[in-house]
Protein backbone atom coordinates (compact mmCIF):
# COMPACT_ATOMS: atom_id res chain seq x y z
CA UNK A 1 0.00 0.00 0.00
CA UNK A 2 1.36 3.42 -0.79
CA UNK A 3 1.37 6.12 1.34
CA UNK A 4 -0.26 9.00 -0.01
CA UNK A 5 1.50 13.13 0.73
CA UNK A 6 -2.03 13.97 2.26
CA UNK A 7 -1.44 10.84 4.62
CA UNK A 8 1.69 12.28 5.45
CA UNK A 9 0.95 15.55 6.00
CA UNK A 10 -1.50 14.12 8.32
CA UNK A 11 0.95 12.33 10.24
CA UNK A 12 3.16 15.37 9.97
CA UNK A 13 -0.34 17.35 11.35
CA UNK A 14 -0.58 15.06 14.48
CA UNK A 15 3.15 14.53 15.39
CA UNK A 16 3.45 18.25 16.33
CA UNK A 17 0.38 18.70 17.68
CA UNK A 18 1.80 15.83 19.81
CA UNK A 19 5.17 17.70 20.94
CA UNK A 20 3.67 21.07 21.20
CA UNK A 21 1.60 19.79 23.70
CA UNK A 22 3.98 17.64 25.62
CA UNK A 23 6.58 20.75 25.28
CA UNK A 24 4.53 23.60 26.59
CA UNK A 25 1.53 21.85 27.43
CA UNK A 26 -1.72 24.36 27.34
CA UNK A 27 0.54 27.33 26.07
CA UNK A 28 0.76 25.49 22.48
CA UNK A 29 -2.17 22.36 22.26
CA UNK A 30 -4.28 24.67 20.58
CA UNK A 31 -2.81 26.28 17.72
CA UNK A 32 -3.46 25.22 14.22
CA UNK A 33 -0.83 23.23 12.15
CA UNK A 34 -1.65 23.06 8.36
CA UNK A 35 0.71 20.83 6.34
CA UNK A 36 1.07 21.01 2.60
CA UNK A 37 3.48 18.55 1.27
CA UNK A 38 5.52 19.11 4.43
CA UNK A 39 5.17 22.84 4.49
CA UNK A 40 3.64 23.62 8.09
CA UNK A 41 1.62 26.72 8.83
CA UNK A 42 1.12 27.41 12.79
CA UNK A 43 -1.91 30.17 13.34
CA UNK A 44 -3.82 30.80 15.85
CA UNK A 45 -2.50 33.04 19.53
CA UNK A 46 0.65 32.54 21.58
CA UNK A 47 0.93 34.02 25.03
CA UNK A 48 4.36 34.98 24.36
CA UNK A 49 7.29 35.69 21.74
CA UNK A 50 9.30 32.62 23.44
CA UNK A 51 6.16 30.35 23.12
CA UNK A 52 5.94 31.34 19.26
CA UNK A 53 9.45 30.68 18.33
CA UNK A 54 9.33 27.73 20.33
CA UNK A 55 6.31 26.50 18.57
CA UNK A 56 8.15 26.97 14.89
CA UNK A 57 11.44 25.09 16.83
CA UNK A 58 9.38 22.25 17.87
CA UNK A 59 7.52 22.16 14.36
CA UNK A 60 11.35 21.97 12.69
CA UNK A 61 12.48 19.15 14.49
CA UNK A 62 10.04 16.95 13.12
CA UNK A 63 11.25 14.51 10.15
CA UNK A 64 10.07 15.15 6.99
CA UNK A 65 9.37 19.04 7.60
CA UNK A 66 10.41 20.83 4.74
CA UNK A 67 9.69 24.47 5.67
CA UNK A 68 7.84 26.30 8.64
CA UNK A 69 5.42 29.48 8.23
CA UNK A 70 5.19 30.77 11.62
CA UNK A 71 1.76 32.83 11.30
CA UNK A 72 1.21 32.74 15.28
CA UNK A 73 0.23 36.21 16.70
CA UNK A 74 1.18 36.86 20.28
CA UNK A 75 -1.60 38.35 22.60
CA UNK A 76 -0.09 38.32 26.33
CA UNK A 77 -2.88 37.23 28.88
Amino acid sequence: MATTVAGIDTVLEQTIRGRLGREAGDALRDLGVISIEGRIRLCGEASSYAHKKRAAEVAAAIDGVRRVINQLRVTPS
